[in-house]
């Protein structure tokens, strides 16, 4: 694992990516936020389940979808973390999974809290 590794070297959020989301859609940007904010305990379960069932295939897809949302609203920590999962899976080489999803959890529940004050 790098260095950066569980990234504590970028913030949780970056304003400066969900900024100009927010700019553009207004309301529309915290609805968005708060269906990912579902989702994403439902998403994670399955994501724990393929890694209890060695299923890379389904780590690699659902990494690749909660690292995309989380990258557009400006969820940095948790992008970079899930990032590093989807490489690992694309490859079929996990590296300490059980840790990784354990920092990507308590990033989310990062990026819970600070959404709840903005």
């Amino acid at each position: 694992m790098s260095s950066e590794y569980p990234f504590t070297d970028v913030p949780t959020i970056d304003e400066t990516v969900a900024n100009p989301l927010k700019e553009l859609l207004g309301d529309s940007f915290y609805e968005l936020v708060n269906d990912f904010l579902t989702d994403f305990p439902v998403k994670f379960k399955s994501l724990l389940s393929a890694q209890d069932g060695n299923d890379v295939d389904t780590i690699f897809k659902i990494a690749h979808t909660l690292k995309s949302s989380s990258g557009s609203f400006g969820f940095i920590r948790l992008y970079k973390q899930l990032e590093h999962l989807e490489l690992q899976a694309r490859k079929d080489n996990l590296i300490k999974p059980d840790e990784q999803l354990t920092f990507i959890e308590q990033e989310f529940n990062k990026v819970v809290s600070e959404t709840d004050r903005h």
